[in-house]
């Protein structure tokens, strides 16, 4: 079963309030084609209606209109850097918050912006670093503290991250984001009633938090409880009916049930809101594979090579010789069949050698080094190739749970 799809984690969100904007109480004055023209709050405030209303583009000029008359404006800096941040355009948010920050260093608001961005650039340290300048400037600040604490969620951390979501809390006793991210993390350190109390707060304070009832849902699949797990989803999916993950993650829950038509129906949706949600085609392979659609299932499967988990259990190998499928020849051909993922799916599927070998080719089987001796005698492998080992000369090369897709494997044709 493939495990629940990470969860979501708090980051800054798409209205100006989690983003602690802070307009600075000033009035600029700049001469213009010889005239004073009064760059007055009504500029900003127009441009930040429309960026709250969403309407980035026109936002965006007249921030950048601000600034072609004032370069130094520190509130249209800022707010560009964080509309940049929103559109995912981290360079720049950088280097915008960056330059607001030379203008006017005792913003907090500003640096625990500038923490957001750098967490999306995936410099975790230098991220940590901001958030400290933003507490350092307002010890009481609770979102910098629970930004703080998805750093540190994210770097293995998770005593450390767990005290940040305290300090939050501590502060601001309402952050209904930061009692659910606290539960994925007392999830993480398999404290799970402690888990649950932390997601139920979170609900209890805000119950049309969409990510607390995914959260809840995806602790209750953790710990088998089924039924409420379903409910969870369901209510998530009620409060946002067009997120992925939570269609993903309920098809789960659906598949332990055995109710694998309606699973099937969960992950397509998911795909169908995103197409290229990995671990919900992943999950619909399984639960073709479970429903007996052998072939359609092992070609979903093929997905399992954009899930970053899979790719670190497997090596990420990168062979510069093509994949094999069976859609060429390899008749005096060397192919390369190796293993995966765990000994189990290899003594599973090393039974394929024996086709391969019948289409002319010589085979070359790489497995884990527990595995050489049992497998010393396996039909149709001319070369047997421990793991780490270097590898002759090959043609082509197929992962082992590839050759039932290769060879349009059904439950009649399975081999011995």
């Amino acid at each position: 079963r493939r495990g629940v799809s990470s969860i979501t984690q708090a980051r800054c969100a798409s209205n100006l309030n989690s983003l602690n904007i802070k307009l600075m109480p000033k009035k600029n004055i700049v001469l213009v084609n010889h005239k004073l023209i009064q760059l007055n709050d009504i500029n900003l405030q127009e441009g930040l209606a429309l960026h709250n209303a969403g309407q980035f583009e026109r936002a965006r000029f007249i921030y950048e209109g601000i600034l072609r008359l004032d370069p130094k404006n520190f509130d249209a800096l800022q707010l560009l850097g964080n509309l940049a941040f929103q559109t995912n355009e981290y360079e720049k948010a950088f280097e915008l918050l960056t330059e607001a920050l030379l203008i006017d260093s005792t913003q907090a608001s500003v640096y625990n912006n500038l923490g957001n961005v750098l967490k999306e650039l995936n410099l975790m340290k230098e991220a940590l670093e901001i958030y400290d300048k933003a507490i350092e400037l307002r010890q009481d600040y609770a979102e910098a503290f629970s930004n703080r604490g998805n750093v540190l969620k994210e770097l293995a951390r998770l005593e450390d991250a767990l005290e940040n979501y305290d300090r939050a809390i501590e502060f601001k006793s309402d952050y209904t984001e930061a009692y659910s991210n606290r539960g994925v993390v007392l999830k993480e350190l398999n404290r799970y009633e402690e888990a649950l109390a932390s997601y139920d707060k979170a609900i209890d304070l805000k119950p049309e938090n969409s990510d607390a009832h995914s959260n809840r849902g995806n602790l209750l699949l953790v710990i088998n409880r089924l039924e409420e797990a379903l409910l969870s989803y369901d209510r998530a999916i009620e409060i946002s009916p067009k997120n992925a993950d939570f269609y993903s993650n309920r098809g789960l829950v659906l598949q332990n049930l055995n109710r694998i038509k309606e699973a099937l129906h969960s992950f397509e949706t998911a795909i169908h809101f995103n197409p290229y949600h990995t671990e919900a085609y992943l999950n619909k392979s399984l639960a073709l594979l479970l429903n007996g659609d052998l072939f359609n299932g092992f070609k979903c499967y093929e997905w399992r090579w954009k899930s970053e988990s899979i790719k670190k259990n497997a090596g990420d190998r990168l062979f510069k010789k093509p994949l094999w499928l069976n859609n060429e020849s390899i008749a005096n051909k060397t192919i390369l069949l190796w293993g995966e993922q765990g000994l189990g799916d290899s003594i599973q599927f090393c039974r394929y050698a024996k086709l391969v070998k019948g289409l002319g080719a010589k085979v070359l089987l790489e497995v884990p080094q527990s595995l050489v001796a049992l497998l010393d005698s396996l039909e149709g492998v001319d070369v047997l190739i421990e793991h780490g080992m270097p590898i002759p000369d090959f043609d082509f090369h197929c992962p082992l749970m590839s050759l039932p897709l290769a060879f349009k494997t059904e439950p009649n044709s399975i081999p011995s």
